[in-house]
Parts: structure tokens; C-alpha cells; sequence
């Protein structure tokens, strides 16, 4: 995973001051909070933000922030204490957890990333030192809170800047992981979809864990988790992709599945790949109300065709900001293609210059070729050979 390098202000610290553990007993070290004994390979200089779900390095160079707990004497005139935050130590054992196993662990949480076929398991992580909390309601919770459960879930928005990307946190980037999106209970355990909501089904059949609480002898039955009850759209065969995930690895014959902006996993049959109808074209032929003209290049300019394509049903948060065929600027590629449209260009549309009428500056007026200045004169007298004025005043642009 990648870890961001943060240097946090004290401006940082107002955001998330909800993160700061109060120890005021004499066992802790007051700027070190319950970091004296990590878990096993684990860095006390590497926590987890609950709100990018990057780590974050607390190696030094702080001043102490009576905010978080009281401050400890410097050791000599050159040091520097510092105020770590409560939140989870990265690299611990719950990061070695498969999703089920996190469900199961104390102290663990589950992360998931937001993609179009609902939320997918990103990684486990453990809970804010100053938890775990069991029970309550898990929605509606900010990230902070909800770090504090082990009984409930993260989902982040999926990270659109690329694992190569360089940017310093708060900017959550690279990691294949953004923002902090909702909190959620964990999925409920089940032995048959008679014990699941409707609208999902138990998947005990395919996990056959052993009953909670059974052992060392359990009974010849299989547990699992309520999940939703959906067929998988396995994807378009071509599109754009916005999501930071890897290429997925698809068998001679078949191409990677794409939708709304991300693969989804699947592999469809290159023959099962059906190009759409032509639109555009001279005869202007257009689409059906639910897809839009993917033009070959341009904007069917010259009379040039595209293809038609679905409109995606939804689209990632990602600022790509492109220049829409009719004129418009949208967050995305896949924004436009929501709307109906394909785009010119990456980047905002050009902005139309104003009306002649709008100008109220003479020489923005005098400078437009376009354009007509009108004046208004002053001390002005008139003969049989014509009118003189002493001033002229800039009235309008025509």
C-alpha cells in the first residue's frame, strides 16, 4: 500500500481533532499514546487517517499539542516532543486479515472502495487505539467515529490519481483509495437466506465457516454473510478508464470489462463484444434516449460518425474536467457521457466572449473589432457647418 508523507499544521489538527486520545494517567507516555508496545512489524510513526485511509508519518519534528493530551518537559534545549493522534497503527496484524477473518477479529475493521457494483474489499486495518466500541448504530458516523468500531465498515471513495502519483496527504492519492465515503454495519451473519433482508441472500453454502462460538466441536452446518442478491454487470468492452486499478489479466479471447469509468473483474468473450449502432454522419442519425454518439474523432465535425453507447448509470467522483460536444464542461469524461454526449477536449470549455452590450470599459470595447464604442458629447455648439463639443464621455458599447 502506499504510504503519504504528511507534514499536519496546526490547521490539520482543528480537522481532526476528534482523533486525539486524552491519557492523562502516569503509565503513558503523554505524547505517545499507547505507542510504547506496537503490534508485531508495526511503526508507532505510521497511522492510518481515518478520513483519506492513508498512512501518515508522526516521526518528528512537532511541537507537543496540549489538545491531545498533556505535554511531557523537554529532554534538552534541541527537543521537540510530539503529539501523535489516536488513530490506527499501519502495518499491524489486522492488515495480514482476509475480509471474513476481519469481520471475525477483535479490533479489526473492514475498508471497502465505492465502485458501480457496490462496495469491494479493500484491505483490514485495525481500530482507533481508543476503541474498539461494540454495538450502536454504525450509520451515519464520520470517519473518525467510525474508526472506533470494529463493527462497522469504511467505504472510500476509489482513488483516481494513480499509484504513481506524488502527492503529499490530505490529498488521498496513490494509495487505490480515496476520501472517507460513509460508514455501514457489517454484514450480518447468516446459515440460510431466510435469515438475510430482502434484496439479499446468505452465501454460507460458498464460505462454510464454522458457526461463531463452536469450537474446538462444531456442528456439521456452514455460516456465512448476508450479500446482496444481484446479477454482476460484467461490463462494457471498451470505454474509459478513471480508476486506479490494475489491468485485469484476462485469458487469449477476452477483453477486460469496463464500466462507469473502472473494471469491473470480468473478462467477456471478444465475440460477445457487439459494436453499436452508426450515428452522426451526414444524415445526422442519431441514438436511443438511454446511450450517446462516441464520436471517432472530434465532434462529428465534417460529417464524421461515431458509435452508439450506453450512458453510464453512474460515475466516479474524479475531477478530469473535459469540454462536452455541446459546449458544456464536465467533471469527467464519464459525466459527459451521462449526459448524452461525447467530448472535444480534456480541459474546461472556452468561455464565449460577452456581449458588446455587457461592456462597460471603453477600451475593453475599443479593443473588441467586433464591437462600436458610443460617446456622449459635452459642451458641445453647432453651426450651419456642423456640431463641436469640448469632451467626449464614453456612454455604451454596441
Amino acid at each position: 500500500m502506499t504510504r503519504s508523507l504528511a507534514l499536519l499544521s496546526l490547521l490539520s489538527w482543528s480537522l481532526f481533532g476528534a482523533g486525539c486520545g486524552f491519557y492523562f494517567g502516569d503509565d503513558d507516555d503523554d505524547c505517545n499514546y499507547g505507542l510504547d508496545d506496537p503490534s508485531p512489524g508495526a511503526s508507532p510513526d505510521m497511522l492510518r487517517n481515518p478520513e483519506t485511509g492513508q498512512c501518515e508519518y508522526f516521526g518528528g519534528g512537532y511541537p507537543c499539542d496540549d489538545r491531545c493530551g498533556p505535554c511531557p518537559e523537554p529532554a534538552g534545549a534541541e527537543a521537540d516532543p510530539i503529539a501523535y493522534p489516536s488513530w490506527a497503527i499501519c502495518d499491524g496484524y489486522c492488515e495480514t486479515l482476509d475480509e471474513v477473518s476481519c469481520w471475525a477479529a477483535d479490533g479489526c475493521r473492514a475498508a471497502y472502495v465505492d465502485v458501480p457494483d457496490g462496495p469491494a474489499f479493500y484491505q483490514c486495518w485495525g481500530t482507533d487505539q481508543t476503541g474498539p466500541i461494540r454495538g450502536g448504530d454504525c450509520t451515519g458516523l464520520d470517519a473518525y467515529t467510525c474508526s472506533l468500531h470494529d463493527d462497522c465498515i469504511a467505504v472510500h471513495a476509489a482513488d483516481p490519481c494513480g499509484a504513481e502519483a506524488d502527492e503529499a496527504v490530505p490529498e488521498p492519492c496513490g494509495g487505490g483509495i480515496g476520501w472517507f465515503e460513509y460508514c455501514a454495519p457489517e454484514p450480518t451473519g447468516c446459515y440460510g437466506d431466510g435469515d438475510c433482508e430482502p434484496g439479499q441472500r446468505c452465501n454460507a453454502d460458498e464460505l462454510c465457516l464454522p458457526p461463531p462460538g463452536c469450537g474446538p466441536a462444531c456442528d456439521a452446518v456452514c455460516f456465512g454473510y448476508c450479500v446482496p442478491d444481484r446479477e454482476p454487470d460484467p461490463g462494457r468492452c471498451d470505454g474509459e478508464v478513471l480508476c486506479d486499478v490494475p489491468t485485469p489479466d484476462c485469458p487469449a479471447g477476452t477483453t477486460p470489462g469496463i464500466l462507469d469509468g473502472c473494471y469491473t473483474g470480468y473478462c467477456i468473450p471478444i465475440e460477445d463484444c457487439e459494436g453499436g449502432r452508426t450515428c452522426g454522419g451526414f444524415g445526422g442519425e442519431t441514438c436511443p434516449a438511454d446511450q450517446y454518439c462516441d464520436y471517432d474523432a472530434g465532434c462529428g465535425f465534417d460529417d464524421g460518425t461515431g458509435t452508439c453507447k450506453p450512458r453510464p448509470a453512474g460515475c466516479p467522483d474524479v475531477e478530469a474536467p473535459v469540454c462536452g460536444c455541446d459546449g458544456t464542461t464536465y467533471a469527467n469524461p464519464c459525466e459527459a457521457a451521462s449526459a448524452g454526449v461525447d467530448w472535444l477536449h480534456m480541459g474546461p470549455c472556452e468561455q464565449p466572449p460577452p456581449a458588446c452590450g455587457d461592456l462597460t470599459d471603453e477600451m475593453a470595447c475599443v479593443a473588441r473589432d467586433d464591437c462600436v464604442p458610443l460617446y456622449e458629447g459635452i459642451d458641445c455648439r453647432c453651426d450651419a457647418t456642423g456640431c463641436w463639443c469640448n469632451e467626449w464621455r464614453f456612454v455604451a458599447c454596441s
